[in-house]
């Protein structure tokens, strides 16, 4: 396949996906944040986490309740010695017994460390969430960007064309020479390129972004409102994050459930008391079976673990060394939060300045762009000077695109910093009636 029939198929393509687009509803980013917390997989992942760890909370819990146990046998034996030859004599037997732990030093440091893992858990699954959110805000503003990058690409194409024709015009007059024209079309293949690349980014981007949300194809997009509170202290805002940030709170919670597992370790040489009650049956047709005996018992039962060759002592050690591990990742968290609350300060910053300085550059391209197509009508400019100026002026006004798309970033990343939601302080609620789907496992 040639380069032409591929740059006519890409072409082609594109188009196809921008009328798909205008068929479909428009999606402003608070839908696609409800999208993605409806159908996207991380939703669905810390849903699961969450369960799990309930699941080992009601495991723990379980140690308070009485435990029933039934039993039953059924026996037949053959005799095959005379003079009882072939005589079978069958026994069957039962037993149902009960039992309660009336005091294990263990127990209640085990329920609140489930207690703590279970809301820790909650946290980090909700972390998880805003960060799957933060994603989809992320990818939204990507495709915002190479929307109006496309925007400028198509007016340099526009204006790249009607010189093009203009030089042809002059060429044909005997007001330019053949090199003019020779550059105007270049400048019209890399406007082309420039369109080419954008339609890429924006194919790319919506792919991405339905993914991350879920499935859905994104219809049409606008940009955000994006407020970050860039005019507090940094010392201010660093405070907030560390009380708010939920990916601190679960490494908090790792720690304080960490501590009680040692102190479940330790009451393992704690004795423990129980009691049980049993009743137990047997029917036989043998004489030394009887026939229903029945026979109850009750009693308390103790143990005591006092020597186990430094089993539980090396447990101990392992598991407080691990809790120092753990208490430095969460100062590493820490400060960790810190750097991206005030890298994400000084680069809104540079941003709003850089904006500023963007459109100076574009107003200033602009005019050295017009002046150069004066000067090339009137005869005392060449056509590379207005394709150097007019390429200046285009590259100006992507410049200040970004920049613009730049700012908001950055108030995402600052919001996402600080523990907060692309858009507000609230997690964005699901579609109403909606519950994600879970496999069942039968056992």
């Amino acid at each position: 396949m040639g380069r032409s029939s591929v740059i006519l198929a890409l072409g082609l393509a594109c188009a196809a996906g921008a009328s798909e687009v205008i068929d479909l509803p428009a999606l402003p980013l608070p839908e696609a944040l409800v999208e993605a917390a409806t159908n996207a997989t991380a939703p669905a992942i810390a849903q699961a986490r969450i369960e799990r760890v309930r699941a080992l909370q009601s495991q723990a819990r379980a140690l308070l309740f009485p435990t029933v146990t039934l039993n039953g046998s059924y026996g037949s034996t053959w005799e095959s010695r005379r003079p009882y030859a072939g005589r079978s004599d069958e026994l069957l037997a039962g037993q149902a017994e009960i039992a309660l732990r009336l005091f294990d030093g263990s127990v209640f440091p085990g329920l609140k460390s489930a207690k703590t893992q279970f809301l820790g858990q909650e946290r980090a699954s909700r972390d998880l969430r805003r960060n799957a959110a933060f994603s989809v805000a992320s990818i939204y503003l990507t495709v915002i960007t190479a929307e109006r990058l496309k925007v400028v690409a198509t007016r340099r194409l526009d204006v790249a064309n009607q010189l093009l024709e203009e030089a042809r015009a002059r060429l044909t007059a005997g007001l330019a020479i053949a090199s003019d024209v020779t550059r105007a079309e270049v400048v019209v293949a890399d406007s082309n390129l420039s369109l080419s690349q954008a339609d890429e980014a924006i194919a790319l981007g919506r792919i991405a972004l339905q993914e991350a949300m879920g499935g859905r194809q994104p219809g049409a997009l606008s940009e955000p409102l994006v407020t970050a509170p860039e005019d507090q202290t940094a010392a201010a805002l660093v405070i907030i994050a560390r009380n708010q940030r939920d990916d601190l709170a679960a490494a908090r919670s790792v720690v304080e459930a960490a501590g009680y597992d040692i102190e479940v370790i330790r009451r393992g040489s704690w004795p423990v008391i129980g009691a049980r009650a049993g009743v137990s049956d047997q029917d036989g047709n043998a004489p030394q079976d009887g026939y229903g005996d029945t026979h109850w018992s009750a009693g308390l039962v103790a143990s005591w673990s006092l020597y186990d060759g430094g089993v539980r002592a090396g447990r101990i050690d392992e598991r407080e060394a691990l809790n120092r591990e753990q208490r430095v990742i969460v100062r590493v968290t820490e400060l960790a939060a810190e750097r991206e609350v005030r890298t994400a300060l000084v680069q809104i910053t540079t941003a709003v300045a850089g904006v500023s300085q963007a459109e100076a550059r574009s107003r200033s391209a602009l005019a050295d762009a017009a002046d150069a197509l004066a000067r090339y009508r009137a005869g005392t400019g060449t056509a590379i000077e207005l394709a150097d100026a007019q390429y200046r002026s285009f590259a100006a006004d992507a410049d200040l695109a970004k920049r613009r798309i730049d700012v908001l970033a950055f108030r995402l990343s600052l919001r996402q910093a600080l523990g907060s939601w692309p858009l507000s302080d609230k997690e964005p609620d699901k579609e109403p009636g909606h519950e994600p789907a879970r496999e069942t496992t039968q056992p």
